[in-house]
């Protein structure tokens, strides 16, 4: 995780990565993130050898960053490819 502890760097950084987050943004990338899920559901479906609790925090990020990361490759395709 990254932190920016000064408010003018954080809200020019903030306005670099908004537009990954529209609403726009996101249903254009919806099929992602579905797979992504279902592939979460899937590793959890699977049988496990200890009885240790699954930190869903954990997994959910990971979906988070494979969503965010295709998202900005996307992004910076189209931004070299013009």
């Amino acid at each position: 995780m990254i932190c920016i502890q000064d408010p003018k760097q954080y809200r020019l950084r903030r306005n670099e990565v908004n537009p990954f987050f529209t609403p726009q943004s996101m249903r254009q990338h919806e099929n992602l993130v579905f797979e992504e899920v279902h592939k979460l559901i899937s590793r959890l479906e699977q049988p496990s050898n200890t009885t240790k609790p699954v930190k869903l925090s954990r997994e959910i990020g990971q979906v988070l960053v494979s969503c965010f990361c295709y998202q900005l490759l996307s992004i910076l395709s189209s931004i070299i490819l013009k």
